[in-house]
């Protein structure tokens, strides 16, 4: 039986990430037996968060994980870590007594448990009572009937969560009115204003990612990139005099800008610069922003490699430019225009057909949990949906440990 799962950020109000949700769909969505597809979900969370790989999914953060009724009475959870799991009851479980039972039990253990999709209704005063956190639809509930739920459930030190949150104005209206968390991709979508200019150091970015699309790289040339920015320029001598180059640099310390391109090598300063790049065209933006680019950008890679007829450097490419709207708060086609990707366009639209566009809408319906679009994408590319599972895991894994070096 095949299990997928997609990892979506959940923000504090200052859009640092406070966790993550997994969702997870297990087998054939067709199959009507519950007990399996419950059982399968277990046994993805045990080698998830109880595998060695669990820190490079979690980043040390909490986890949200699905409970149905079925999970709840049968105590699935228990013997998963309490400080990383948040039991997310869903909207369909009824306050029985035997699921207030498993709830306390769950409490007792120290594990925090979570309400999905939450509307008040009689009856239910026992469970949000054991609530630690309380999740609203913002496209499901109004700004009204919000505002009365906010008020009667801000107490008890309980979290409020905002989730389906997809504008920058939802965003600051939930701040204001006193939601704590928020998950939704309003942290994706630009904020177009007028076209101001860009600062230097997102400059000196731009011109190197320009650099990096070239096929011979022109050394000369980055170095004088790198040598205008400070920031830039440290962060590069810090990373060759750290233990990782001890060996290849002799115990002796690197002053010398273009020698520590030498050293780093060409295949090495590609992906390091690559991410470095990022990293500053992200500055002020939610540094899940730039990690959800490297993320898309290293699947499509993968994907390209697994189908074998399509170029993994220009899936990379793609992948990680499908977000630089987002970050600069500019039309995409102008920023890229500008670096001379224009053709990259092509790939982003809804009804592109060719495969590279395919396997770009395989990964945003992944990232999405959207396992009605993923599946048909999946055949059409003739993949097997385990690999593409796995291939998402081993992102997570790669951008983390990047993001770390």
């Amino acid at each position: 039986m095949d299990v997928f799962f997609a990892r979506q950020a959940i923000f504090d109000q200052s859009l640092s990430v406070w966790g993550y949700e997994l969702l997870f769909r297990s087998g054939d969505t067709h199959r009507a037996d519950h007990v399996n597809g419950s059982f399968a979900t277990a046994h993805v969370l045990a080698n998830t968060l109880l595998s060695s790989g669990g820190g490079d999914l979690l980043n040390g953060k909490p986890a949200l994980v699905n409970f149905d009724e079925r999970l709840l009475l049968d105590r699935v959870g228990i013997g998963l870590p309490a400080d990383k799991v948040v039991i997310e009851i869903l909207e369909t479980v009824a306050a029985t007594p035997e699921v207030l039972a498993a709830c306390r039990e769950y409490k007792n253990l120290g594990y925090r448990l979570a309400l999905d999709d939450f509307v008040f209704q009689p009856g239910f005063e026992p469970l949000i009572e054991l609530a630690d956190i309380i999740k609203i639809d913002f496209q499901a509930t109004s700004l009204q009937e919000q505002a009365a739920v906010l008020k009667k459930l801000k107490s008890n030190g309980r979290l409020l969560l905002a989730e389906k949150v997809e504008t920058q104005e939802e965003f600051e209206w939930g701040r204001k009115s006193g939601y704590n968390l928020f998950q939704g991709y309003f942290f994706a979508r630009p904020v177009i204003v007028k076209k101001n200019a860009i600062p230097s150091s997102r400059l000196s970015a731009i011109a190197i990612l320009k650099e990096l699309q070239q096929e011979d790289l022109d050394f000369l040339a980055m170095e004088k990139h790198i040598r205008h920015d400070v920031g830039l320029s440290y962060r590069l001598l810090s990373y060759v005099n750290s233990a990782k180059f001890a060996t290849v640099s002799q115990g002796c310390s690197i002053t010398s800008i273009g020698r520590a391109l030498l050293l780093l090598g060409e295949s090495e300063l590609r992906r390091w610069m690559t991410i470095i790049a990022m990293s500053n065209l992200g500055r002020n933006k939610p540094d899940e922003l730039v990690s959800q680019a490297l993320i898309r950008a290293r699947l499509m890679e993968s994907l390209a490699k697994e189908i074998g007829r399509l170029d993994p450097s220009e899936a990379f490419l793609a992948g990680m430019f499908s977000l630089l709207d987002a970050l600069l708060d500019r039309p995409l086609p102008d920023i890229l225009r500008e670096m001379r990707v224009e053709r990259l366009l092509a790939i982003y639209g809804e009804d592109a057909v060719e495969p590279m566009a395919k396997v770009f809408q395989l990964v945003h319906s992944y990232e999405r949990a959207d396992w009605h679009r993923t599946d048909p994408l999946t055949r059409e590319l003739s993949l097997e949906p385990s690999r593409v599972g796995d291939l998402y895991t081993e992102a997570l894994g790669w951008v983390a440990r990047s993001l770390r070096a």
